[in-house]
């Protein structure tokens, strides 16, 4: 069946939408879920608050719609990151580099997305994600046995994310490539082979 090309109300409809999502992403970024008001954001996107609502029911739909955007868009680049080498280690710097670069891409959205207050599950599709390669690590024999998994998945994501909150905020702070060395240091800390423990004489 052929497809009909969009109208101008569609595509004024379309920029409307992207106008209110942009604004979202200021005013979270700016007061916190909690803090921005949907006028707020009608008038950063230069709309009625009657407009608001014809896009969105609340404030809450706003924010799921930006973080489904936001996780669907570093969900395929993980993917292609973890596509560009079979090896481990080049797999985590892929996926750090790969988070890093992103949020540096996008700070504005992830400064609203990574503070605390938000309805949505971002970082815990990080975690799940995180914890499968934990638990298929150890089952290759390259990451401690000692350590669970949902523990050590939401350890690194919890630290990342407060490391990332601390960068995008910073101006002029450290460098992109040194705060991947220090990340990809912390992680591989847990590919770290026990120490056997000497016995007592």
């Amino acid at each position: 069946m052929k497809r009909s090309k969009p109208t101008i109300t569609d595509r004024h409809a379309a920029a409307t939408r992207k106008q209110l999502l942009e604004a979202g992403a200021q005013a979270f970024a700016r007061y916190g879920f909690h803090g921005a008001k949907i006028a707020a954001i009608a008038r950063e996107a230069q709309v009625a608050n009657g407009t608001f609502y014809l896009h969105f029911k609340d404030k809450d739909a706003l924010a799921r719609e930006l973080e489904r955007e936001a996780i669907s868009l570093l969900g395929r680049r993980l993917m292609a990151a973890h596509r560009s080498s079979a090896d481990a280690a080049r797999q985590n710097s892929a996926e750090i580099e790969t988070i890093v670069d992103f949020v540096d891409e996008n700070r504005t959205l992830m400064a609203a997305l990574l503070s605390a207050g938000g309805p949505g599950q971002a970082l815990d599709v990080l975690v799940a994600q995180r914890e499968r390669e934990i638990r298929s690590a150890q089952s290759a024999g390259v990451y401690r046995t000692d350590l669970l998994p949902s523990v050590a998945a939401r350890a690194e994501v919890g630290m990342l994310r407060e490391v990332l909150l601390w960068w995008i905020s910073q101006e002029g702070g450290v460098e992109r490539n040194a705060l991947v060395h220090t990340l990809l240091t912390m992680r591989r800390e847990g590919t770290r082979p026990m120490r056997a423990r000497k016995k007592p004489r």
